[in-house]
């Protein structure tokens, strides 16, 4: 049995809907028996409507028929992060990730697994993915997007000089002086970041949480935050995105649309929470309301 033919389904999955991904990816599962398919492609359905348990164990039937296929790990360890089971995640993620440390998907995977955990590859101990020259490229390209600028530097002091390495060396850095300087404009305009204010580190800390979409401790700390600082509405902002993430749609609309009442001239948090709402709103099948929120996006800020 060659797993590679439903690798395609995986991609195809990544980039369409699921009712077009059932009829068009059948055709790529020819070698595949009736049994496999039916139950593989009701594992996606499942997971698409967020019946975690369910997916996780029609993925499970799907071993049973090809036990060597990386792409049920890499389902398994998708399916188990969204139902937060993050053991189990971690070690089908790595699963995958062994069978083809090479492969961007899985990798991106066990990173935002281990970052829910607060760790890494690094603080895992697992050496001898480390030592992979191509998963090392793809770590360096995942930390910048997820904006984490100084583990990218890391990463990439570790791969030979390339011009690739060279060109994102410099993107890197030129995005680590934007942040300085948005910082500095910040504290000359506004004072809000200043020495010895104990709220700015709370917020540097939930930026960075963001950033890392670490949402199981985003959401404790925003709550935190918010019960010690109740006037921030940034702190409201942080708590109801993290329920949106954490499936916590109803409570989530509750905090964000309270947060506006507290916003006074800070159209870009504004702008975060109107973004939040409408994709809160889209959630939830009430397209009227999302776009409402959409719209009052202010393109200026």
């Amino acid at each position: 049995m060659k797993w590679w033919s439903c690798f395609v389904v995986f991609f195809w999955v990544l980039g369409n809907s699921f009712g077009q991904e059932e009829e068009s990816a059948e055709l790529f599962l020819d070698e595949y028996t009736d049994e496999f398919q039916e139950t593989f492609f009701e594992g996606l359905k499942q997971k698409g409507i967020q019946n975690y348990d369910r997916a996780i164990q029609l993925f499970l039937d799907c071993k049973q028929l090809d036990a060597e296929n990386p792409i049920l790990d890499y389902e398994l360890a998708r399916a188990h992060f969204k139902n937060k089971t993050y053991v189990e995640a971690q070690e089908y993620g790595i699963t995958a990730l062994r069978t083809d440390p090479a492969n961007y998907w899985y990798l991106e995977t066990v990173v935002s697994i281990l970052s829910e955990q607060g760790s890494s590859l690094k603080a895992m101990g697992y050496t001898e993915l480390l030592n992979n020259m191509s998963l090392l490229d793809n770590l360096s390209q995942i930390y910048f997007k997820k904006k984490r600028y100084k583990e990218a530097l890391e990463v990439l002091d570790a791969l030979p000089l390339s011009q690739d390495t060279r060109e994102r060396r410099r993107r890197i850095e030129d995005s680590l002086a934007s942040n300085q300087r948005k910082k500095q404009t910040i504290t000359k305009t506004t004072g809000v970041i200043s020495v010895g204010n104990p709220v700015d580190g709370v917020k540097a800390r939930i930026e960075q949480l963001l950033s890392q979409e670490a949402y199981a401790n985003l959401q404790q700390e925003s709550e935190k935050a918010m019960e010690t600082y109740p006037l921030q509405p940034f702190f409201q902002y942080a708590y109801g995105y993290a329920l949106f993430k954490n499936n916590q749609n109803s409570k989530g609309i509750e905090v964000l649309e309270g947060a506006l009442d507290f916003i006074v001239d800070d159209v870009m948090l504004q702008n975060r929470i109107y973004q939040a709402l409408s994709e809160l709103y889209t959630a939830e099948g009430d397209l009227k309301k999302a776009a409402e929120y959409k719209n009052k996006i202010n393109s200026k800020s």
